[in-house]
């Protein structure tokens, strides 16, 4: 029924960024939970919509530094990979970076751009900035972090960041959907010690 409404809002204000920017977030939420309950058919319709909103708001301003982090944040933490895509999302999380250089959510967002690229060492560097420019660590950082270094076979240093990762989640943000679905691919990755 929600994305029903923001449908309605849409069709109604559809040059407005505010509303088409709900939508593809509840878009996006909704496909999640679909995924979750093992309907990746209908989670696909969604997905492809939450796109196809991103890439609207993009051509309605394109230099909005914003709008290029959440396309590049849809196409690095979609749960479907089939709707990921790691050219394109580092280099919209770059974009957004450039344009606010001590803004650690967009270096945050580029070293996940980097992990899934397959450059774990330009994550962990991005990681690292992010980091420093944070008041306090982001249980996001350090589950892409933990990637990163089992990537790197530094199963260790690994180890120890996922659990620092998960204490902190389960402190401080413990339902988010966005971290449990990052927490689980972590999880997934990084092998208990034998």
């Amino acid at each position: 029924a929600s994305i029903r409404t923001l449908d309605e809002l849409v069709e109604q204000h559809s040059d407005d960024p505010y509303s088409l920017d709900s939508l593809a977030w509840a878009e996006l939420h909704f496909g999640t939970l679909l995924t979750e309950q093992g309907q990746a058919a209908e989670a696909a319709t969604h997905f492809v919509r939450a796109v196809s909103l991103r890439d609207r708001l993009l051509k309605m301003d394109e230099a909005s530094s914003e709008h290029a982090y959440n396309m590049a944040w849809l196409l690095t933490h979609c749960p479907s990979s089939d709707f990921r895509d790691a050219d394109r999302a580092f280099e919209l999380a770059d974009q957004a970076r450039r344009s606010s250089q001590e803004n650690p959510r967009y270096w945050a967002l580029k070293s996940l751009a980097h992990l899934r690229k397959g450059d774990f060492s330009g994550c962990a560097d991005s990681i690292a900035i992010a980091q420093k420019l944070r008041p306090v660590p982001e249980s996001h950082d350090l589950f892409v972090l933990a990637m990163a270094l089992w990537q790197q076979d530094n199963q260790k240093d690994a180890r120890e960041t996922l659990g620092q990762a998960q204490a902190l989640m389960d402190a401080e943000r413990p339902g988010n959907p966005d971290l449990l679905t990052l927490r689980a691919e972590a999880e997934a990755l990084i092998k208990p010690e034998e």
